[in-house]
């Protein structure tokens, strides 16, 4: 629908309600990390981000390690 501020708002309240969410927060990084509209991304918010699912889901989610390789490029 090209809200994307909104879902960020939303996502971050998810996050905010459930933090060791590892799926949210992954969710959250790659909105931040891929967005082509540069007013939403946020690649140092998108790290922080995936490195905490990174840590919750110990390493061993390559979805979530595909996220954070996508937030540190």
């Amino acid at each position: 629908m090209g809200r994307l501020p909104e879902a960020v708002s939303h996502l971050e309240e998810a996050v905010k309600l459930k933090p060791e969410d590892a799926r949210t927060r992954n969710n959250l990084a790659w909105l931040l990390a891929t967005c082509g509209d540069g007013s939403v991304r946020n690649g140092v918010r998108a790290v922080e981000l995936a490195d905490g699912a990174n840590r919750l889901a110990a390493g061993k989610d390559p979805v979530i390690l595909d996220t954070l390789a996508a937030a540190y490029a």
